[in-house]
């Protein structure tokens, strides 16, 4: 009956908390290494099929649109989809500095490469219905979506510090 009562000392009240603390920070299963990536490279493929979606989506606009209310669109319309992209790799714990890499590379890359396809579809379209079609560049409309949909992850790796440079 003694020992319930037992009060413990400030030593083991330490030494207790930082058992449960190390604990909580290790992991000791395996799998969540892998599960990560699993969701990292599930998220990239559901980003590049978000990608093409709204760039084929953006097709009717290309034909009804003028210039600067296009650019203005695609500009928020890439904000919104880095926006996205970047949280759901944010709440991706543990992925590699070369995960970051290819993310920041390979998305906007083909994503100009969507806007580049959008651009030839639209003017496809357009030629068709004899509508006329806004004449910028598709490599411009691409590059421009690409750096609005890069801006929020790279304002989030450089001030966060998770990619280190030599």
């Amino acid at each position: 009956m003694n020992d319930l009562r037992k009060k413990w000392s400030e030593k083991e009240i330490s030494e207790a908390k930082k058992i449960i603390d190390s604990r909580h920070l290790k992991d000791k299963s395996r799998s969540l290494a892998h599960m990560n990536k699993v969701i990292y490279w599930t998220v990239l493929l559901v980003m590049i099929i978000g990608n093409f979606i709204v760039s084929m989506a953006l097709i009717p606009f290309l034909l009804l649109i003028d210039k600067l209310t296009l650019n203005v669109v695609i500009v928020f319309i890439g904000l919104g989809m880095g926006l996205l992209f970047n949280l759901l790799i944010n709440d991706i714990e543990h992925i590699d500095e070369k995960h970051h890499y290819i993310a920041a590379i390979m998305l906007p890359l083909l994503a100009v490469v969507n806007f580049f396809l959008m651009m030839e579809v639209s003017e496809y379209i357009g030629n068709k219905l004899e509508l006329p079609v806004v004449r910028e560049s598709a490599l411009l409309i691409g590059l421009l979506y690409a750096a609005a949909f890069l801006l929020p992850y790279l304002r989030n790796v450089f001030f966060s510090g998770k990619l280190k440079y030599k």
